[in-house]
């Protein structure tokens, strides 16, 4: 683990140079540290959480001091199905004059359900690796109206299919060579799947009010190391994927409702639910920290579950950001334009990775050029 001072810096930084960032890891930690973390994104609400002792100094909540019990509401019967329960209100640390001080976490009682599903996507330029991932959704309402929009391209794409018979998979949808084999996507011209995608990327703008969306992306430099590459790339993406759940748990928990996590599956799904080891440890282990309770609000969050490839409508909305995404960053480094501008999907909060130790959040119709790497 590391040293207290290291996190105290990481938290320093996040209050001088961004609104939400994430605290301090380190890019070479073994798998088992890894899982042993704290969340990664810290909002500055987080990061600064404190009281005020007697004595005049301001008390900083201890983040980073791993408990031997979770944290998180305690149900009569060991289930969150249980009506009631306890929720810490507060905790205490000594300040250094020896006084006890009470630090509030701010519990939010939950009102409802965020449902939210997630894709990602990657791409390589000019010895950059891009990697990407999207989480999209919203409360019931919400994801009606995605369900239903994107049933209404699909009738528009092609009118004589049943839209439930065939799923999106952008990265085939895209390529010519793969509509011209296919029997029923072969009179499809690059003009029709353009216009598709476009009316795709409409559905998130109709809705983008009520919709909780996220994406998280990040540039980091290949290397020619076979082994250390794929490494870095699994370090990448546990970090990044961390970074991407705790954001959506403290905005939706601070708003009253409990994420539910749904993710596209790496490996295949025999019986549900399907958990995969590499989130849920990383996501369980999470919870021993003050840090963890802070960003729930007080409530419990399942951990993510993961479906079958777009198995679900919005798996397949999830996977048509994350391809655009990728692909706008990737095309954008080299200089050129995207085909279909993220700003046609409208807002996204999109969490920036700048390296192991810190994350921006930007709320945009489109990635700040700041963040690109240029030729």
């Amino acid at each position: 683990m590391e040293s207290e001072a290291s996190k105290e810096e990481a938290t320093k930084e996040t209050k001088q140079n961004a609104k939400e960032k994430v605290g301090g890891m380190s890019s070479n930690r073994s798998r088992k540290q890894v899982a042993d973390l704290g969340p990664p994104f810290l909002p500055a609400a987080v990061a600064d959480a404190g009281a005020p002792c007697g004595c005049g100094r301001r008390v900083k909540a201890d983040l980073w001091r791993r408990h031997k019990e979770p944290f998180g509401p305690i149900f009569s019967d060991n289930t969150p199905a249980e009506k009631g329960a306890w929720i810490q209100q507060s905790v205490i640390q000594t300040c250094e004059c020896g006084s006890k001080v009470s630090i509030p976490l701010d519990p939010k009682p939950p009102r409802g359900i965020l449902w939210l599903y997630g894709d990602e996507a990657n791409r390589e330029t000019q010895g950059y690796a891009v990697e990407c991932y999207t989480l999209v959704g919203g409360t019931n309402g919400v994801i009606r109206d995605l369900v239903n929009g994107l049933k209404e391209a699909k009738c528009k794409l092609l009118p004589d299919l049943d839209p439930a018979t065939w799923t999106v998979h952008c990265t085939k949808l895209a390529n010519r060579r793969w509509r011209t084999e296919s029997e029923r996507f072969s009179d499809l011209t690059e003009g029709d799947v353009h216009t598709f995608f476009c009316n795709c990327a409409q559905i998130f703008k109709n809705a983008q009010r009520y919709s909780s969306n996220t994406a998280v992306f990040g540039f980091r430099k290949r290397m020619t190391d076979q082994d250390a590459e794929r490494h870095a790339r699994k370090d990448a993406k546990r970090i990044a994927h961390l970074a991407l759940l705790s954001s959506a748990i403290f905005h939706g928990t601070g708003n009253g409702l409990i994420p539910r996590f749904f993710l596209e599956a790496v490996k295949e799904v025999r019986h549900f639910p399907h958990i995969e080891g590499w989130s849920r440890d990383s996501f369980l282990g999470s919870r021993h920290y003050l840090a963890h309770e802070l960003l729930c609000h007080g409530n419990h969050v399942p951990a993510p579950e993961f479906l079958a490839p777009r198995s679900h409508p919005l798996l397949e909305l999830a996977d048509i950001h994350a391809y655009h995404l990728a692909r706008s960053l990737m095309l954008q480094s080299s200089g050129r334009s995207p085909e279909v501008p993220m700003s046609m999907f409208g807002e996204f909060c999109y969490l920036a990775m700048i390296n192991a130790n810190r994350f921006d959040l930007v709320v945009e119709d489109d990635v700040p050029p700041k963040y690109i790497p240029r030729p």
